[in-house]
């Protein structure tokens, strides 16, 4: 049976909750449907580098993020129990992350049986793009 876009937010909130690094970073789950996902960054001080940005390594773990809750709203995922770990991750780096909070939409360009792509592209809440980023998971079944 397939989720609701309202089921499948609730279940990557509590999938958020679960996850220690993505509560540290304050990540949230704004909204989710198959495939896809935005995500709400809150800019603090711990999360910026000397230069009062947001830290590279912050934008890359939203990416991550981003990528990885699109791909647990695919039924594959969400309904058989399964779960993602990253293999490859890259990021293209635009404007520096500033203002209160960074957006993240995550979509997943190719799902697959054993490995999947997606894609994210973090903005500021003016709009202005900070990073555009791709990502490869695996697929691990309860049995794995």
């Amino acid at each position: 049976m397939t989720k609701t876009d309202a089921e499948l937010t609730s279940q990557l909130r509590d999938r958020a909750d679960a996850n220690t690094f993505a509560g540290y970073l304050g990540i949230e789950t704004l909204e989710a449907r198959e495939g896809f996902v935005r995500l709400r960054l809150p800019v603090r001080d711990e999360l910026l580098n000397g230069h009062g940005t947001v830290h590279g390594g912050v934008l890359a773990s939203l990416v991550d993020n981003a990528v990885g809750a699109a791909l647990s709203t695919l039924p594959a995922v969400s309904e058989d129990g399964g779960s993602v770990v990253t293999t490859d991750l890259n990021i293209s780096y635009v404007n520096p992350g500033r203002g209160g909070a960074i957006f993240a939409e995550g979509q997943i360009l190719e799902p697959g049986k054993n490995i999947s792509f997606g894609e994210a592209e973090l903005r500021d809440e003016d709009g202005e793009l900070v990073a555009k980023g791709r990502a490869t998971f695996r697929m691990l079944r309860s049995k794995d």
